[in-house]
């Protein structure tokens, strides 16, 4: 079964398909708050969470929406247990296999931006790997966001800044661009059509 392949019924209302953005940004956050007022381990939240954006990703695509970005893995959640980052890294390696195994036959690219150094040196071949072959997909595309982090952005921005001999100067993003234009997130392999 390929990462975004299941069958999925759609129970919303009807969508205004003109209204329609090409970009959709969520970031995933509560699952193992949601797992423990369940009496689960917030392991069991993160599995769910991912099944979630299994079925939203599908959504999207069904409804037009070109772009889906989940940021899914902040610099700050490294400071949870270890075996909770390990759950995670596990869960982020077999979608990120599943997503090698099958966008080229689904037609839907997952692609992952962030500073990838810190993930193991396994899923950074599967990140560059999924990334690649993705390069060879046309549609919808679901963007990952690993090891993200405001802070983290804002300092390496400044950094790039000085070692170019630039003046740091005010944000003039205008409503229509994409919130990660000239981010680090997005500039390791940003989509043109970003």
């Amino acid at each position: 079964m390929g990462l975004f392949s299941k069958k999925v019924s759609h129970k919303a209302g009807q969508v205004d398909k003109s209204r329609l953005p090409r970009h959709i940004a969520i970031i995933m956050d509560g699952n193992g708050r949601w797992a423990k007022k369940r009496g689960l381990p917030r392991t069991a939240g993160h599995k769910v969470g991912a099944e979630t954006f299994r079925k939203i990703a599908l959504y999207c695509k069904a409804l037009g929406v070109e772009y889906l970005t989940i940021y899914a893995f902040s610099t700050e959640n490294w400071k949870r247990p270890a075996e909770e980052v390990s759950t995670l890294m596990s869960l982020l390696k077999k979608y990120m296999q599943e997503a090698i195994d099958t966008m080229e036959r689904d037609q839907m690219k997952l692609r992952f931006f962030g500073d990838l150094s810190a993930l193991s040196p396994e899923l950074q071949a599967l990140a560059h790997k999924a990334n690649e072959v993705a390069d060879r997909v046309e549609g919808f595309q679901a963007n990952l966001c690993i090891n993200y982090g405001g802070r983290d952005e804002i300092l390496h921005a400044a950094k790039l800044c000085a070692a170019a001999g630039e003046e740091m100067k005010p944000c003039t993003r205008t409503p229509s661009a994409s919130p990660a234009q000239g981010s680090r997130l997005m500039a390791r392999s940003r989509p043109s059509r970003l």
